[in-house]
C-alpha cells in the first residue's frame, strides 16, 4: 500500500476523516451531542493522565510540561491559528506522555485528533478572545504544573479537569453553543 493511502485509512480509522463516495475524504462535522461525548471522555482519560503522570513524579517531564506552558503563554490567539493550535496540542501531548501509558497516551491522541477541526473552528470565530479567560487558563495550567511537580495526583487530576472543563465552555460559547453543564 501507499504511504499516503495507509495515512488516509489511519485517519478513516480513528474518524479524523471519512471517505466520501466518489472516494474523496473530508473532515467529518462535529455535532454538539458527538461534542460533548469527545469532551466527556477526554475529561476522564486526561484527568488521570495527569495524576499519573504526578504520581510518576519525572523531574524532566515536569520541566517539558512548563516548557510547553511557556509556549501557550507566548500564543497570539486570534491572530495566528496554526501556532495556538501546535502550542495547545504540545501542551495537552506532554501530560499524556508523561503519564507512563502508551495505551492512555494513543487514546488522548485519538480524542484530541477527533476534535481538533472543532477546536480550530472555535478558536477562529469571528469575536474577540477574552483575554480574562485565557490568563485564568493559564494560572490554572501553572496550578498543575506545580501539583505535578509536588506529585499531587489528586490535584493534577482535580486541576487538569478543570481546565479541560473551562476551555470546553470557553469554546461553545465562542460558536454560540450553551455550558456544557446547562445541556446536561
Amino acid at each position: 500500500m501507499q504511504p499516503v493511502r495507509e495515512a488516509l485509512g489511519r485517519l478513516v480509522a480513528a474518524s479524523v476523516l471519512e471517505a466520501t463516495p466518489n472516494r474523496a475524504f473530508r473532515v467529518p462535522e462535529l455535532d454538539r451531542a458527538a461534542a460533548d461525548e469527545i469532551w466527556s471522555l477526554r475529561l476522564l482519560l486526561e484527568g488521570e493522565a495527569a495524576a499519573r503522570f504526578a504520581a510518576r513524579r519525572d523531574p524532566k517531564a515536569c520541566k517539558r510540561l512548563a516548557a510547553a506552558t511557556d509556549g501557550c503563554r507566548a500564543i497570539d490567539y486570534g491572530h495566528d491559528l496554526k501556532a495556538t493550535m501546535g502550542a495547545i496540542a504540545a501542551w495537552n501531548s506532554s501530560i499524556a506522555q508523561a503519564a507512563g501509558s502508551q495505551l492512555l497516551y494513543d487514546t488522548v491522541g485519538r480524542l484530541y485528533l477527533r476534535c481538533a477541526p472543532f477546536l480550530a473552528h472555535s478558536l477562529s470565530a469571528p469575536i474577540a478572545h477574552d483575554e480574562e479567560f485565557l490568563s485564568f487558563i493559564l494560572h490554572i495550567q501553572d496550578e498543575l504544573t506545580l501539583a505535578i511537580t509536588a506529585g499531587d495526583a489528586a490535584a493534577a487530576r482535580y486541576l487538569r479537569c478543570a481546565d479541560l472543563r473551562s476551555f470546553q465552555r470557553y469554546l461553545y460559547e465562542r460558536i454560540g453553543w450553551s455550558s456544557p453543564l446547562a445541556a446536561a
